[in-house]
């Protein structure tokens, strides 16, 4: 039997899928850790844009993104590096978004936000999530160095002839 053109590989997925996660071919294990990735990241998103009533849109399309972003590393600790810098992201944005909702609402009622906005408090809550996103981005960072460099000493012991 001929095989379709569009699904010619084993897993029976098409080209263009192939084409659109860096034609990459994980294991269930591997695969799950980007969907829950990806899965975190739009509900961190859902609860962020909420206020702004994209909640469902905003899971949906954060998680899609996210998740063919995530599928698309060669590793597992790749995508969950991308995975804490991703969320890293999402955590800066934190103070912002919300007082960019602030904002608008209080536009709406006529109240005039920006000595809210501009206040030290608001400042130290801004400084507070920058915190929280470098902490991630550390961790990050620590694991990709961790496994980057157990992925060279390995490669380095591989290419040398022994004798």
């Amino acid at each position: 039997m001929a095989s379709d053109s569009r699904t010619d590989d084993a897993g029976g997925r098409s080209r263009s899928v192939r084409r659109l996660v860096g034609g990459q071919r994980h294991s269930a294990r591997t695969s799950a850790l980007a969907v829950v990735l990806a899965l975190l990241c739009g509900a961190y998103a859902a609860w962020l844009l909420a206020d702004f009533g994209l909640r469902w849109p905003a899971l949906l399309a954060v998680a899609v993104l996210t998740g063919v972003f995530f599928y698309s590393r060669r590793t597992p600790a790749a995508m969950l590096v991308s995975g804490f810098y991703a969320l890293a992201v999402l955590i800066a944005l934190t103070p912002i978004v919300l007082d960019l909702a602030f904002v608008l609402a209080a536009d709406g009622y006529g109240v005039t936000p920006w000595p809210f906005v501009l206040s030290l408090a608001d400042l130290v809550f801004l400084g507070v999530f920058v915190v929280l996103a470098l902490v991630l981005s550390a961790i990050g960072f620590v694991i990709g160095r961790r496994f980057d460099a157990g992925s060279d000493t390995d490669s380095e012991d591989a290419a040398v002839p022994e004798g």
